[in-house]
């Protein structure tokens, strides 16, 4: 049992490595974690009221964190404006 299972090892870990490389060779990615494009960049964030301030500052440092460079007014190419916000609570059952 033990000598079937060394010869399958090596055929596991060729089949482990063609799939890593065929999903990073097709442009898979993670959910959650798409690329911004250069065009967008320089961006200016604007949260207008009655959006909170945590929210906005949260949307900063995600944008930050992922790569995008932030400005403000006339340098940046492009603004992202968050006007309004609700808030809806709801219970789970």
């Amino acid at each position: 049992m033990r000598l079937y299972a060394l010869k399958e090892a090596p055929a596991r870990l060729m089949a482990v490595i063609a799939m890593a490389i065929s999903l990073g060779a097709c442009g898979f990615q993670l959910r959650g974690a798409p690329p911004v494009s250069s065009a967008l960049e320089p961006l200016d964030l604007d949260c207008q009221e009655p959006v909170p301030a945590s929210l906005c500052l949260s949307v900063r440092e995600q944008l930050e964190l992922g790569g995008v460079e932030l400005a403000s007014g006339d340098k940046a190419n492009y603004r992202l404006r968050i006007r309004d916000f609700q808030r809806d609570r709801r219970a789970s059952a």
